[in-house]
C-alpha cells in the first residue's frame, strides 16, 4: 500500500542530507540493539544489525520540512522490534544533518514487510509519533526527546518525588548514581560516537590527575595536586548526590571531564529564581586535540541533550561562566543559551546563562554544527 500524501505536499522538494555513499552512521547504541545505516544508492538507506540487513529505506522529500521514509525488504523479514529500531535509526540519520526538517512520515503497512505494523506500534509507544490513517507522522522535536534512544537503560525510570533537606535547602531526593555509560550518540562530522560515563576511579583517575595538573586547566579549576588529592576529589563528587561527575569520550579516547549538578542544592541557587529540576554544569577539555569547532559543536550539544534526557522534568539548564570569557559566552549563545545578567560570585564576576528545553529542541540546538561558525572549546 502506498501512503497518500497529506494535502499541500508534493515530492519535488530537495532531498534531506544523507551520509556519503559508504559512510557508516552508527545509531541507537545505547538501546542494546545498535544498528548501522549506510547510503547504498541515491535516496536509499540500508540498515544493518550485527552484519545482517534489516531493511532498506527510500527517502523522499515532500516539502522543505517534511520527508517520507518507505521501508522495503532487503533480506529475511526482520522482527517487529528490530524493524522499529531500523526506522528510528533512519529518522536520526535524516534529521541529524537536515536543518528545517520538522516531520518524517512512514507508511503503516507494506505487503512485503508483514512485521511493519508491529514495528509501527513500537514507534507509536515511544511517544514521538501519531497515526493518521495509513500514515505515521514523527515530529523531530519529540523524536530527539525519546530518552531510551541515547541513554542507558537504568535512566528510563519513573519520576517519583520525595522532598528531603540538605542543610536548610528543601529539594527533591536525587536518584542514585549507577556506574558505567550514561549516554552515547554518533557524531556524523567526526565519524565516531561521543559517550558520557560516570567517572571510575579505577580506570579514570590517572587521566583526571593529568588533566588537573595541566597549567591551562589549573588556571580555571585551581585543583592542581597529587594523586591523593585528586582521588579524594573524585570520591567526594561520587558521594555527593547533587553532582554527576562524567568522563567524555570520542570513540574510546577520553577527552574531557564534566560535572552536571542540580542547581537547587548548588551555590548558584541564591542568585536566581531556582526551580526543583534546574541543572548546571562545569567542563574541562583535557585533550588538546579535541578543541575547535568540530569538537565544541559535538560535546556541547551532546552534554545539553544528555541533561535534558536524564530527567524529563528539567526545563532549564543554567551556567555561571566568567563574565570576561568572551569566547565561551559566544559559544554558549550560539548553543541557545540566553545571557541573563552579570553577578558577583565569591571567586569571580560571573554571567548567568540559561538554556530552555523548548529552545534546545524546537530550534534544533542538538545539531549546532549545522550553523555554528568557528569556535574554540569552552572551559
Amino acid at each position: 500500500m502506498t501512503a497518500v500524501l497529506p494535502a499541500g505536499l508534493s515530492s519535488m522538494a530537495p532531498l534531506p542530507v544523507l551520509p556519503a555513499p559508504g559512510v557508516v552512521f552508527s545509531s541507537l547504541d545505547c538501546t542494546g540493539g545498535g544498528v548501522s545505516v549506510v547510503t547504498v544508492a541515491p535516496a536509499v538507506l540500508e540498515v544493518q544489525q550485527d552484519g545482517k540487513v534489516l531493511c532498506r529505506v527510500t527517502v523522499e522529500s515532500l516539502s522543505p520540512d517534511v520527508c517520507r521514509l518507505t521501508p522495503t525488504l532487503a533480506g529475511d523479514v526482520p522482527g517487529g522490534y528490530p524493524l522499529c529500531l531500523a526506522l528510528l535509526a533512519t529518522v536520526e540519520v535524516v534529521s541529524s544533518a537536515t536543518p528545517g526538517l520538522d516531520t518524517v512520515l512512514f507508511p503503516v503497512t507494506q505487503p512485503e514487510l508483514p512485521t511493519l505494523p508491529e514495528a509501527i506500534r513500537y514507534v507509536l509507544e515511544s511517544g514521538c509519533a501519531v497515526q493518521d490513517g495509513d500514515t505515521v507522522s514523527i515530529a523531530i522535536e519529540l523524536f530527539w526527546q525519546v530518552s531510551s534512544l541515547w541513554t542507558a537503560p537504568h535512566m528510563h525510570h519513573p519520576h517519583q518525588i520525595r522532598r528531603v533537606m540538605t542543610g536548610k535547602i528543601r529539594h527533591p531526593l536525587r536518584r542514585a548514581k549507577v556506574p558505567g555509560e550514561q549516554y552515547r550518540r554518533f557524531i556524523p562530522w567526526l565519524g565516531q560516537c561521543l559517550s558520557l560515563s560516570l567517572i571510575d576511579p579505577a580506570t579514570d583517575l590517572e587521566t583526571f590527575h593529568s588533566w588537573m595538573n595541566d597549567p591551562r586547566v589549573n588556571a580555571i579549576w585551581d585543583e592542581a595536586g597529587d594523586r591523593d588529592k585528586h582521588a579524594a576529589y573524585v570520591a567526594e563528587r561520587l558521594a555527593d548526590p547533587h553532582v554527576m561527575p562524567l568522563i567524555g569520550r570520542i570513540g574510546d579516547r577520553p577527552f574531557g571531564y564534566f560535572e552536571v549538578y542540580w542547581a537547587k542544592e548548588n551555590r548558584i541557587a541564591p542568585y536566581y529564581d531556582c526551580e526543583d529540576f534546574d541543572r548546571g554544569w562545569h567542563v574541562l577539555i583535557g585533550d588538546e586535540s579535541c578543541r575547535g569547532r568540530d569538537y565544541v559543536t559535538a560535546w556541547l550539544p551532546s552534554l545539553m541533550h544528555y541533561i535534558f534526557l536524564d530527567d524529563l522534568r528539567t526545563q532549564r539548564i543554567v551556567g555561571e561562566p566568567a563574565a570576561s570569557h568572551a569566547q565561551q559566552l559566544n559559544n554558549l549563545s550560539r548553543g541557545g543559551f540566553a545571557l541573563l545578567k552579570e553577578f558577583n560570585f565569591p571567586h569571580k564576576r560571573a554571567m548567568l546563562v540559561m538554556l530552555l528545553r523548548e529552545r534546545f529542541f524546537e530550534n534544533r540546538k542538538w545539531s549546532a554544527h549545522l550553523a555554528a561558525p568557528a569556535a574554540q572549546a569552552a572551559e
